[in-house]
């Protein structure tokens, strides 16, 4: 692999599923080039972001060589269901829409796993609601490596 996580950095590559993550929220290019990854002499990269500041849920990475792109990841922030690289009240009403069954929600994308913050893997329920609501008037924090066992 030509991306790698920095060394003792909380930057997690799920390499099978194509993601990475445990990544900060308001995460931006520089950051994430300088403080959470390693990249290989030679290579650069390149991103598609729905959004103009801040890396997202969703962002795509590719890493490159020359014209050629020699892998792919996307982004995934724990509560960020927007794709606007923070926890807030979008990400809220598209939670609530979830569960109320007005949200399309694609089965096992990254939305839905970024969705699944209370008990990860469980599904989508009114505590991940409670969660990301709390999280976003700061009465609770939300880690971005639910899966680091201790």
């Amino acid at each position: 692999y030509r991306l790698n996580p920095l060394e003792g950095s909380s930057t997690v590559f799920n390499r099978n599923a194509g993601y990475i993550y445990g990544l900060k929220t308001s995460l931006i290019k520089t950051y994430f080039q300088n403080r959470c990854t390693q990249l290989d002499e030679g290579y650069t990269l390149a991103y598609e972001m729905t959004h103009v500041r801040y890396m997202g849920t969703d962002t795509v990475v590719k890493v490159m060589k020359g014209d050629t792109v020699v892998e792919t990841y996307k982004i995934l922030i724990f509560g960020d269901l927007s794709g606007d690289g923070q926890i807030n009240h979008i990400d809220v009403s598209i939670i609530s829409d979830i569960i109320d069954g007005t949200y399309e929600l694609e089965e096992g994308s990254l939305v839905e796993i970024a969705a699944d913050v209370y008990q990860p893997g469980s599904g989508i329920t009114i505590e991940d609601k409670e969660l990301l609501h709390d999280v976003y008037w700061d009465f609770s924090s939300l880690p971005q490596n639910p899966y680091a066992t201790i």
